[in-house]
């Protein structure tokens, strides 16, 4: 038997399978998620409420109009009646905590609209190597039911003949039923696996076919770009700016007001002004030790992000070693040898050296190692994937 390389197959299923096939790469996989899923449609409604609050927070207070009218109705008393303008003046630095809260908030949505877009890239490009793996499962099962068939095909001309006897004909009649199913069974994971890779980007999952091995790109070591960590950056910042917004508090603003007194007598008008600043009784300390407690929680829990990201990555890049490691072992060892030994021992069964169970032995020990060579890569793939979704990948 010719050695069949795992892309080959996935070729051969394409040929014999489907016309109409659509044939997709993973980085057009990625263009219609990242353009068309729900969740980055929100992200984006999200940022754009996060920099009108940006822009509001900075609008000074407005200014008050005050009407005021006394004696009226009373007897012997001139009625007076006076127009001023008022505003209220932060002394505290009101205005400038607002609007870092505000920028940090805004940085906030942004990293969220970023951890998004990660998530989904990586569950995009995991669902495509799941379909490229799918692919090659199926390619290999019809493999392994063409081949039952005909060894069922050649047995039973032998037991025609009475060279063998007529059980060796049952045996290959129900191996290659056994492959029927399991050729039924990758087909339904097959078709799963178009299903979710085109959930992605709420797309039609009929006749999608991965038509691209992914590549393997030099990928990053570090977390530190991570979106979630200068998420938790932002938080922190918007947290001392909340504390800031406390500490204002704690200072008392100053209210003037200047305005025109009339009187009914019809004397000339009068210049009126007024000056109002709380008595500062309560400082507000127990409010700013709260957001000062705020802040110190989140720098503890971006330092726990870190720590966590850290260890994940420490695990993808171990999953991706071992899984390279396996999928080199399984190219250039095991299936050269389950090949030369299926060929050998099916060149021995024609010559009558072997019997039929050493021919399923071989061809089963050869289609295990195929099988377990598209797992190890997919396993590659899901790792990389982890592993650059881990240092902030694809930005």
């Amino acid at each position: 038997m010719k050695r069949l390389h795992a892309t080959a197959l996935v070729v051969t299923f394409l040929l014999a399978g489907r016309t109409a096939a659509e044939q997709i790469t993973v980085s057009e996989a990625v263009r219609r998620a990242l353009a068309a899923n729900p969740e980055l449609v929100a992200a984006g409604a999200e940022a754009r409420a996060a920099d009108a609050a940006a822009r509001q927070s900075g609008r000074r207070i407005n200014p008050e109009v005050e009407l005021s009218i006394e004696n009226a109705g009373v007897e012997e008393a001139m009625t007076e009646t006076t127009v001023a303008v008022g505003q209220l003046f932060e002394l505290g630095g009101d205005r400038r905590a607002r609007i870092d809260a505000a920028t940090a908030a805004q940085q906030i949505v942004a990293r969220d609209a970023e951890l998004r877009r990660l998530e989904i890239e990586a569950r995009v490009r995991s669902a495509h190597a799941s379909l490229l793996a799918a692919q090659q499962q199926v390619a290999i099962a019809r493999e392994n039911v063409a081949s039952a068939d005909a060894v069922f095909g050649a047995i039973r001309e032998r037991v025609a003949a009475g060279k063998v006897s007529p059980i060796e004909e049952t045996r290959a009649s129900v191996t290659a039923s056994m492959e029927r199913i399991e050729l039924t069974r990758a087909e339904a994971e097959l078709e799963s696996a178009r299903v979710q890779l085109a959930s992605t980007w709420s797309g039609n999952a009929a006749d999608l076919v991965a038509s691209e091995q992914p590549g393997t790109a030099a990928i990053g070591s570090a977390v530190d770009g991570h979106p979630e960590l200068r998420r938790w950056e932002a938080v922190v910042a918007q947290r001392e700016a909340e504390a800031g917004i406390e500490r204002a508090r704690g200072v008392p603003d100053l209210r003037a007001s200047a305005g025109i007194r009339t009187y009914e007598s019809g004397d000339g008008p009068a210049a009126v002004a007024a000056i109002a600043i709380p008595l500062p009784l309560d400082r507000n300390r127990n409010a700013v030790a709260a957001a000062l407690a705020r802040v110190e929680a989140a720098r503890s829990e971006r330092d726990a992000a870190r720590l966590r990201l850290s260890r994940d990555l420490g695990e993808a890049q171990l999953r991706r070693t071992a899984a390279q490691q396996n999928v080199e072992r399984f190219r250039t060892e095991i299936i050269p040898a389950a090949e030369s030994v299926h060929e050998a021992i099916t060149e021995g069964y024609r010559l009558g050296k072997f019997g039929y169970l050493e021919v399923l032995d071989a061809r089963r020990t050869l289609a295990q190692a195929r099988l377990q060579l598209v797992a190890a890569q997919r396993e590659l793939e899901l790792a990389r994937v982890d592993v650059e979704r881990l240092t902030g990948g694809w930005q």
